[in-house]
């Protein structure tokens, strides 16, 4: 099998090998070097101890990562182990973004303006209604972790630009943004039917999570009874900060629409949440059987 290949092995990443494919023999005491951007690395391990030396200097290396609960399972044990290297400071960051949320207000009703049958040409007339509303998108963000202020403000303003959101504000604690603006619907106003209608703001929230480790180190477990080794990396120091923002980022109006059996065709998922606007009476075709005797509830008398 590949020596690069991966299998699952305890809580850490693994590449697994052959017996034939390393000496056994020094296994145990040896030393190992690997380039690096500042020169070489060479990690020395011996029986009483672990040292680090980056260019000719030596140093200690953090001991609470090479103690025996913060090694691969089973070494000393189940499996012979050796330390091979260590890599300084490894830092990963993921930025999520999550579909936007619709988050509507309570629905408010505009009923029918002439609900009855007057001659043709002499009904109320039902202009459209207009409304002026102070609409408010809000950006709230928060911190958490160990990372310097710089740091956080730094994932900050990414996330917000992943967002398509600008904040002018102070980025450097936890917070939220408000921006008003006049906004102008039209309401629709009939005669025979109920509207109802409601704001609705548009969402969307991430979040930045950025993991740094100090070390992070690659053990090397020897399975005699399998005949394989597997390289193993254990971290250490592992420290995560979290960023998290929800923005509002949009606003529409709605009109819910006639019911179904008036002869509307509703979207499934239905994002008026099964409200209606229902006839303000009955009978009233196409929403109702045409009556016996010709006779509606609303409308004018040469419709009938």
């Amino acid at each position: 099998m590949d020596r690069s290949s991966r299998v699952a092995f305890g809580m850490h990443g693994a590449r697994r090998g052959h017996a034939g494919d390393f000496e056994i023999q020094g296994f145990i005491m040896g030393s190992i070097r690997m380039a690096h951007a500042a020169g070489f690395v060479a990690v020395v391990f011996a029986a009483l101890g672990i040292s680090i030396l980056t260019n000719g200097n030596a140093r200690a290396a953090p001991q609470d990562c090479v103690v025996e609960h913060n090694k691969p399972w089973g070494c000393g044990t189940k499996y012979i182990c050796v330390l091979l290297y260590a890599k300084q400071r490894e830092t990963q960051r993921v930025i999520k973004l999550h579909d936007p949320v619709r988050e509507p207000s309570e629905w408010k009703t505009t009923r029918a303006c002439d609900c009855r049958v007057p001659p043709c040409g002499r009904q109320r007339q039902c202009p459209p209604m207009m409304a002026v509303k102070s609409q408010e998108l809000k950006t709230c963000w928060t911190f958490g972790g160990s990372a310097s202020v710089e740091a956080k403000v730094g994932m900050l303003i990414e996330l917000l630009g992943k967002l398509g959101v600008t904040v002018t504000a102070e980025l450097s604690r936890e917070g939220c943004v408000t921006v008003s603006e006049a906004v102008q619907y039209h309401v629709p106003w009939e005669q025979c039917f109920d509207t109802h209608g409601r704001d609705v703001i548009i969402t969307r929230s991430g979040e930045s999570v950025e993991t740094s480790t100090e070390y992070v180190f690659t053990w090397r477990v020897w399975d005699g009874v399998a005949g394989v080794f597997y390289d193993i990396d254990v971290p250490c120091n592992e420290s995560t900060t979290v960023v998290n923002v929800k923005a509002g980022v949009g606003h529409e109006f709605q009109i819910a629409p006639y019911p179904e059996r008036c002869g509307s065709i509703v979207p499934d998922p239905d994002p008026y949440d099964s409200k209606r606007s229902d006839p303000c009476c009955s009978p009233l075709p196409p929403c109702d059987p045409p009556p016996p005797d010709g006779k509606i509830c609303c409308g004018c008398e040469g419709s009938r």
